[in-house]
């Protein structure tokens, strides 16, 4: 019996750690659903590479890249944070580093906060978006 006990827990850690969870800076994990609101046809994409908590805001790691062959300026990613029952809990938005791409380029963001009233999110929305070069 503890050998599948053991085996259950083991398979609910890895889901935990492969779903998209928020690290808190105290050691405790939180799953949030993420939600890409980017138009399907846009050629902007937004890889997210690790979600935090720290300070009672969630900070963001990522990277946006052009995977067309048209260039865009002005690139940016918006972020909505939402309570469990879809209570607002913020809006923000960043530009990526550099914030001109062109095809087959790739923007970064580093560290990016988005308050929310130190209340942890359980959904967060993203729009990436960029001018035509």
């Amino acid at each position: 019996m503890r050998p599948i006990l053991t085996l259950f827990i083991a398979i609910g850690l890895i889901n935990l750690l492969s779903s998209n969870t928020i690290a808190s800076g105290d050691g405790r994990l939180a799953s949030v659903k993420l939600e890409d609101l980017t138009p399907k046809d846009s050629s902007l994409k937004f890889k997210v590479q690790k979600i935090g908590w720290k300070f009672d805001k969630i900070r963001f790691w990522g990277a946006v890249t052009n995977s067309g062959s048209e260039g865009f300026q002005f690139v940016s990613v918006s972020f909505t944070a939402l309570s469990q029952d879809g209570q607002f809990l913020g809006r923000e938005k960043t530009y990526v580093d550099p914030n001109k791409l062109k095809g087959g380029d790739t923007g970064d963001i580093n560290d990016f906060a988005l308050e929310t009233d130190g209340q942890m999110p359980a959904i967060i929305q993203f729009k990436v978006s960029g001018s035509p070069d």
